[in-house]
Protein backbone atom coordinates (compact mmCIF):
# COMPACT_ATOMS: atom_id res chain seq x y z
CA UNK A 1 0.00 0.00 0.00
CA UNK A 2 1.52 3.32 -1.00
CA UNK A 3 2.42 6.19 1.28
CA UNK A 4 -0.61 8.20 2.49
CA UNK A 5 -3.18 5.62 1.33
CA UNK A 6 -6.37 5.14 3.49
CA UNK A 7 -8.24 1.91 4.25
CA UNK A 8 -11.61 3.68 4.82
CA UNK A 9 -14.57 2.81 2.57
CA UNK A 10 -15.29 5.38 -0.16
CA UNK A 11 -17.98 7.94 0.71
CA UNK A 12 -21.51 7.11 -0.52
CA UNK A 13 -24.21 9.81 -0.32
CA UNK A 14 -27.15 8.99 2.02
CA UNK A 15 -30.35 7.78 0.33
CA UNK A 16 -33.72 7.35 2.03
CA UNK A 17 -35.33 3.96 1.54
CA UNK A 18 -37.98 3.80 -1.14
CA UNK A 19 -41.55 4.33 -0.04
CA UNK A 20 -43.40 1.04 0.46
CA UNK A 21 -45.66 0.05 -2.39
CA UNK A 22 -49.29 -0.13 -1.25
CA UNK A 23 -51.01 -3.43 -1.83
CA UNK A 24 -53.33 -3.51 -4.82
CA UNK A 25 -56.94 -2.66 -4.10
CA UNK A 26 -59.29 -5.59 -3.79
CA UNK A 27 -60.90 -6.44 -7.07
CA UNK A 28 -64.57 -5.56 -7.10
CA UNK A 29 -67.32 -7.18 -9.06
CA UNK A 30 -70.79 -5.72 -9.45
CA UNK A 31 -73.47 -8.37 -9.12
CA UNK A 32 -77.00 -7.84 -10.38
CA UNK A 33 -79.83 -9.73 -8.74
CA UNK A 34 -83.11 -10.59 -10.43
CA UNK A 35 -84.60 -8.49 -13.16
CA UNK A 36 -83.74 -5.02 -11.90
CA UNK A 37 -82.94 -2.83 -8.94
CA UNK A 38 -79.58 -2.21 -7.40
CA UNK A 39 -76.86 -4.80 -7.31
CA UNK A 40 -74.24 -5.38 -4.69
CA UNK A 41 -70.46 -5.22 -4.86
CA UNK A 42 -68.35 -8.19 -3.87
CA UNK A 43 -64.86 -7.23 -2.66
CA UNK A 44 -62.57 -10.18 -3.34
CA UNK A 45 -59.65 -10.36 -0.90
CA UNK A 46 -56.19 -11.24 -2.34
CA UNK A 47 -55.30 -14.88 -1.82
CA UNK A 48 -51.64 -14.85 -2.89
CA UNK A 49 -49.08 -15.68 -0.19
CA UNK A 50 -45.50 -16.83 0.19
CA UNK A 51 -44.19 -19.96 1.86
CA UNK A 52 -43.61 -19.35 5.56
CA UNK A 53 -46.03 -16.43 5.78
CA UNK A 54 -47.68 -16.08 9.16
CA UNK A 55 -51.44 -16.03 9.46
CA UNK A 56 -52.60 -12.67 8.22
CA UNK A 57 -54.05 -10.42 10.97
CA UNK A 58 -57.77 -9.78 10.67
CA UNK A 59 -59.77 -6.75 11.69
CA UNK A 60 -62.76 -7.10 13.99
CA UNK A 61 -65.77 -8.40 12.10
CA UNK A 62 -63.66 -9.48 9.12
CA UNK A 63 -65.59 -11.19 6.33
CA UNK A 64 -64.28 -12.55 3.03
CA UNK A 65 -67.15 -10.90 1.17
CA UNK A 66 -68.50 -7.41 1.82
CA UNK A 67 -71.85 -6.28 0.49
CA UNK A 68 -72.64 -2.62 -0.03
CA UNK A 69 -76.33 -1.72 -0.03
CA UNK A 70 -76.73 1.72 -1.55
CA UNK A 71 -80.48 2.13 -1.34
CA UNK A 72 -81.66 5.65 -0.51
CA UNK A 73 -85.41 4.95 -0.27
CA UNK A 74 -86.88 5.74 3.14
CA UNK A 75 -88.63 2.72 4.71
CA UNK A 76 -91.53 4.74 6.13
CA UNK A 77 -94.87 4.22 4.38
CA UNK A 78 -96.67 7.40 3.38
CA UNK A 79 -99.99 8.21 1.82
CA UNK A 80 -99.90 7.29 -1.89
CA UNK A 81 -97.11 4.69 -1.56
CA UNK A 82 -97.31 1.42 -3.49
CA UNK A 83 -97.31 -1.59 -1.18
CA UNK A 84 -97.70 -5.35 -1.07
CA UNK A 85 -99.75 -7.02 1.66
CA UNK A 86 -98.67 -10.56 2.45
CA UNK A 87 -99.60 -13.05 5.17
CA UNK A 88 -96.54 -13.40 7.35
CA UNK A 89 -96.49 -17.14 8.06
CA UNK A 90 -97.35 -18.36 4.55
CA UNK A 91 -95.81 -15.47 2.54
CA UNK A 92 -98.93 -15.55 0.35
CA UNK A 93 -99.74 -12.14 -1.16
CA UNK A 94 -103.13 -10.47 -1.46
CA UNK A 95 -103.95 -10.19 -5.15
CA UNK A 96 -106.68 -8.61 -7.24
CA UNK A 97 -108.36 -10.68 -9.96
CA UNK A 98 -111.04 -8.64 -11.73
CA UNK A 99 -113.39 -7.68 -8.90
CA UNK A 100 -112.32 -10.65 -6.77
CA UNK A 101 -109.62 -10.63 -4.10
CA UNK A 102 -107.63 -13.78 -3.40
CA UNK A 103 -104.53 -15.01 -1.61
CA UNK A 104 -102.99 -18.07 -3.22
CA UNK A 105 -99.46 -17.32 -4.49
CA UNK A 106 -96.18 -16.05 -3.08
CA UNK A 107 -94.95 -14.25 -6.22
CA UNK A 108 -95.16 -10.46 -5.94
CA UNK A 109 -96.79 -9.68 -9.27
CA UNK A 110 -98.30 -6.48 -10.66
CA UNK A 111 -101.74 -7.69 -9.63
CA UNK A 112 -100.53 -7.69 -5.99
CA UNK A 113 -99.69 -3.98 -5.88
CA UNK A 114 -101.98 -1.68 -3.91
CA UNK A 115 -101.71 2.04 -3.32
CA UNK A 116 -102.30 3.09 0.28
CA UNK A 117 -104.25 6.33 0.63
CA UNK A 118 -104.75 8.19 3.88
CA UNK A 119 -108.25 9.26 4.86
CA UNK A 120 -107.08 12.88 5.13
CA UNK A 121 -105.68 12.65 1.56
CA UNK A 122 -102.20 13.77 2.59
CA UNK A 123 -98.86 12.06 1.97
CA UNK A 124 -97.93 11.99 5.66
CA UNK A 125 -96.43 8.83 7.17
CA UNK A 126 -98.97 6.28 8.39
CA UNK A 127 -99.11 5.68 12.13
CA UNK A 128 -100.47 2.72 14.05
CA UNK A 129 -104.27 2.78 13.89
CA UNK A 130 -104.65 5.21 10.97
CA UNK A 131 -107.51 4.80 8.49
CA UNK A 132 -106.51 3.76 4.98
CA UNK A 133 -108.03 3.11 1.55
CA UNK A 134 -106.32 0.48 -0.61
CA UNK A 135 -106.47 1.16 -4.35
CA UNK A 136 -105.67 -1.81 -6.58
CA UNK A 137 -103.17 -0.36 -9.06
CA UNK A 138 -103.97 -2.64 -12.03
CA UNK A 139 -107.73 -2.03 -11.98
CA UNK A 140 -108.16 1.29 -10.15
CA UNK A 141 -110.74 -0.39 -7.90
CA UNK A 142 -110.69 -0.26 -4.11
CA UNK A 143 -110.44 -3.04 -1.55
CA UNK A 144 -113.78 -3.49 0.19
CA UNK A 145 -114.99 -5.52 3.17
CA UNK A 146 -118.64 -4.49 3.34
CA UNK A 147 -119.95 -7.39 5.45
CA UNK A 148 -118.62 -10.25 7.56
CA UNK A 149 -120.49 -12.97 5.62
CA UNK A 150 -119.04 -12.23 2.17
CA UNK A 151 -115.41 -12.28 1.03
CA UNK A 152 -113.42 -9.13 0.41
CA UNK A 153 -113.72 -7.74 -3.11
CA UNK A 154 -112.68 -4.84 -5.33
CA UNK A 155 -115.21 -2.10 -6.07
CA UNK A 156 -115.38 1.37 -7.58
CA UNK A 157 -114.40 4.11 -5.17
CA UNK A 158 -117.26 5.17 -2.92
CA UNK A 159 -116.36 7.64 -0.19
CA UNK A 160 -119.67 6.92 1.52
CA UNK A 161 -118.97 3.18 1.78
CA UNK A 162 -117.59 2.31 5.22
CA UNK A 163 -116.43 -1.05 3.85
CA UNK A 164 -113.61 0.60 1.87
CA UNK A 165 -112.00 2.14 4.94
CA UNK A 166 -109.63 -0.10 6.90
CA UNK A 167 -107.80 0.35 10.17
CA UNK A 168 -104.04 -0.02 9.63
CA UNK A 169 -102.57 -1.48 12.84
CA UNK A 170 -98.98 -2.54 13.46
CA UNK A 171 -97.19 -4.59 16.07
CA UNK A 172 -94.73 -2.91 18.40
CA UNK A 173 -93.12 0.50 18.44
CA UNK A 174 -92.39 3.09 17.09
CA UNK A 175 -95.81 4.26 15.94
CA UNK A 176 -94.74 4.97 12.34
CA UNK A 177 -95.43 2.24 9.77
CA UNK A 178 -92.47 1.19 7.67
CA UNK A 179 -91.38 -1.42 5.19
CA UNK A 180 -91.68 -5.00 6.52
CA UNK A 181 -93.68 -4.11 9.63
CA UNK A 182 -96.06 -6.71 11.05
CA UNK A 183 -99.57 -5.34 10.51
CA UNK A 184 -103.26 -6.19 10.87
CA UNK A 185 -106.14 -4.91 8.71
CA UNK A 186 -109.37 -4.17 10.54
CA UNK A 187 -112.68 -3.61 8.75
CA UNK A 188 -115.35 -1.13 9.82
CA UNK A 189 -117.01 -4.01 11.70
CA UNK A 190 -113.85 -4.27 13.86
CA UNK A 191 -112.95 -7.71 12.53
CA UNK A 192 -109.53 -8.54 11.10
CA UNK A 193 -108.80 -9.79 7.61
CA UNK A 194 -107.55 -13.37 7.75
CA UNK A 195 -106.10 -16.08 5.53
CA UNK A 196 -107.96 -19.30 4.59
CA UNK A 197 -110.97 -18.95 6.86
CA UNK A 198 -112.85 -21.37 4.59
CA UNK A 199 -109.76 -23.19 3.27
CA UNK A 200 -109.95 -21.42 -0.09
CA UNK A 201 -108.21 -18.41 -1.61
CA UNK A 202 -110.95 -15.90 -0.71
CA UNK A 203 -110.40 -13.49 2.17
CA UNK A 204 -112.83 -12.88 5.01
CA UNK A 205 -112.95 -10.65 8.07
CA UNK A 206 -115.12 -12.53 10.56
CA UNK A 207 -113.27 -12.51 13.85
CA UNK A 208 -111.86 -9.95 16.25
CA UNK A 209 -108.51 -11.53 17.03
CA UNK A 210 -104.84 -11.13 16.19
CA UNK A 211 -103.38 -14.57 15.70
CA UNK A 212 -101.45 -16.37 13.01
CA UNK A 213 -104.16 -16.24 10.27
CA UNK A 214 -104.56 -12.47 10.73
CA UNK A 215 -100.84 -11.63 10.91
CA UNK A 216 -99.62 -9.75 7.83
CA UNK A 217 -96.51 -7.97 6.61
CA UNK A 218 -96.53 -4.75 4.60
CA UNK A 219 -93.80 -4.33 1.97
CA UNK A 220 -93.00 -1.00 0.35
CA UNK A 221 -92.55 -1.59 -3.37
CA UNK A 222 -90.02 1.23 -3.83
CA UNK A 223 -87.71 -0.34 -1.25
CA UNK A 224 -87.88 -3.76 -2.90
CA UNK A 225 -87.21 -2.25 -6.32
CA UNK A 226 -84.07 -0.38 -5.29
CA UNK A 227 -82.48 -2.40 -2.49
CA UNK A 228 -80.46 -5.59 -2.28
CA UNK A 229 -81.34 -6.01 1.40
CA UNK A 230 -84.11 -8.45 0.50
CA UNK A 231 -81.59 -10.76 -1.16
CA UNK A 232 -79.22 -10.45 1.79
CA UNK A 233 -81.97 -11.28 4.26
CA UNK A 234 -82.88 -14.39 2.27
CA UNK A 235 -79.28 -15.64 2.47
CA UNK A 236 -79.12 -14.90 6.20
CA UNK A 237 -82.44 -16.62 6.86
CA UNK A 238 -81.24 -19.73 5.04
CA UNK A 239 -78.14 -19.77 7.27
CA UNK A 240 -80.35 -19.76 10.39
CA UNK A 241 -82.74 -22.36 8.94
CA UNK A 242 -80.46 -25.31 9.61
CA UNK A 243 -82.95 -28.05 8.69
CA UNK A 244 -84.26 -26.22 5.62
CA UNK A 245 -87.95 -26.42 6.61
CA UNK A 246 -88.67 -22.77 5.79
CA UNK A 247 -88.72 -21.38 9.33
CA UNK A 248 -86.30 -20.78 12.21
CA UNK A 249 -86.96 -22.57 15.49
CA UNK A 250 -85.85 -21.41 18.92
CA UNK A 251 -83.11 -24.06 18.97
CA UNK A 252 -81.78 -22.94 15.57
CA UNK A 253 -81.76 -19.30 16.66
CA UNK A 254 -79.97 -20.23 19.88
CA UNK A 255 -77.32 -22.28 18.06
CA UNK A 256 -76.47 -19.59 15.50
CA UNK A 257 -76.28 -16.86 18.15
CA UNK A 258 -73.91 -19.02 20.21
CA UNK A 259 -71.73 -19.58 17.15
CA UNK A 260 -71.39 -15.90 16.33
CA UNK A 261 -71.02 -14.70 19.94
CA UNK A 262 -68.94 -17.55 21.30
CA UNK A 263 -71.00 -17.74 24.49
CA UNK A 264 -74.32 -18.97 25.82
CA UNK A 265 -77.41 -16.86 25.14
CA UNK A 266 -79.38 -16.05 28.33
CA UNK A 267 -82.83 -17.65 28.39
CA UNK A 268 -84.43 -14.26 29.06
CA UNK A 269 -82.86 -12.82 25.90
CA UNK A 270 -83.99 -15.80 23.83
CA UNK A 271 -87.52 -15.27 25.12
CA UNK A 272 -87.43 -11.61 24.08
CA UNK A 273 -86.09 -12.49 20.61
CA UNK A 274 -88.80 -15.10 20.02
CA UNK A 275 -91.50 -12.71 21.23
CA UNK A 276 -90.37 -10.08 18.69
CA UNK A 277 -89.65 -12.38 15.76
CA UNK A 278 -92.61 -14.76 16.21
CA UNK A 279 -95.62 -12.42 16.54
CA UNK A 280 -98.20 -15.23 16.63
CA UNK A 281 -96.18 -17.28 19.16
CA UNK A 282 -96.07 -20.41 17.03
CA UNK A 283 -92.56 -21.41 18.11
CA UNK A 284 -91.22 -20.89 14.57
CA UNK A 285 -90.01 -17.70 12.90
CA UNK A 286 -91.08 -17.22 9.25
CA UNK A 287 -88.92 -15.28 6.81
CA UNK A 288 -90.83 -11.98 6.92
CA UNK A 289 -90.75 -11.85 10.72
CA UNK A 290 -87.05 -12.75 10.70
CA UNK A 291 -86.34 -9.98 8.20
CA UNK A 292 -88.34 -7.46 10.26
CA UNK A 293 -86.40 -8.47 13.38
CA UNK A 294 -83.09 -8.11 11.52
CA UNK A 295 -84.08 -4.74 10.00
CA UNK A 296 -84.97 -3.37 13.44
CA UNK A 297 -81.50 -4.13 14.81
CA UNK A 298 -82.00 -7.59 16.30
CA UNK A 299 -78.36 -8.24 15.38
CA UNK A 300 -75.70 -5.97 13.91
CA UNK A 301 -75.21 -6.18 10.16
CA UNK A 302 -71.68 -7.45 10.79
CA UNK A 303 -73.00 -10.33 12.90
CA UNK A 304 -75.68 -11.17 10.34
CA UNK A 305 -73.15 -11.21 7.51
CA UNK A 306 -70.84 -13.38 9.61
CA UNK A 307 -73.67 -15.87 10.16
CA UNK A 308 -74.44 -15.75 6.45
CA UNK A 309 -70.84 -16.68 5.62
CA UNK A 310 -70.89 -19.49 8.20
CA UNK A 311 -74.04 -20.87 6.64
CA UNK A 312 -72.68 -20.61 3.12
CA UNK A 313 -69.40 -22.31 4.01
CA UNK A 314 -71.23 -25.05 5.92
CA UNK A 315 -73.47 -25.71 2.93
CA UNK A 316 -70.55 -25.79 0.53
CA UNK A 317 -68.63 -28.10 2.87
CA UNK A 318 -71.56 -30.47 2.64
CA UNK A 319 -71.45 -30.14 -1.16
CA UNK A 320 -67.74 -31.03 -1.07
CA UNK A 321 -68.74 -34.61 -0.32
CA UNK A 322 -70.18 -34.85 -3.81
CA UNK A 323 -68.35 -32.35 -6.01
CA UNK A 324 -64.63 -31.59 -6.39
CA UNK A 325 -65.19 -28.00 -7.54
CA UNK A 326 -66.95 -27.21 -4.27
CA UNK A 327 -63.91 -28.38 -2.30
CA UNK A 328 -61.67 -26.05 -4.32
CA UNK A 329 -64.07 -23.16 -3.70
CA UNK A 330 -64.19 -23.77 0.06
CA UNK A 331 -60.42 -24.07 0.36
CA UNK A 332 -60.03 -20.80 -1.57
CA UNK A 333 -62.46 -19.06 0.75
CA UNK A 334 -60.66 -20.32 3.87
CA UNK A 335 -57.30 -19.21 2.41
CA UNK A 336 -58.49 -15.61 1.99
CA UNK A 337 -59.77 -15.54 5.57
Amino acid sequence: MGCGASSAEPYVPHEDPADPTPPPAAAQQEVKVGGGGAGFTVAQQPTQGRPGDKVRPKEAGFLPFVRYDTTAVAPQIKGGDHVYLIFTYSEVAIEGDGEAVKAEGTELKGSCVFRAWRKDETNAVFNDGDDVFFEHVDTGLYLEGATDNKPLCLAAKDENSPGQLFGFFKQGRPMELKHRDTVYLQTWLHNYVEYRYFEDSSLYAKRWQRRQPQTMTVLKKAVLDTSTTEVARRFQFQAFDLDGNGCVSKNEMDMMLRLVRGEEVPEEEMGEIMAKADPAHTGNIPFQSFASWADSGGLSEEALQHIEVLGNVAQRCNDCLHEEKCLIEVLGTVDCM
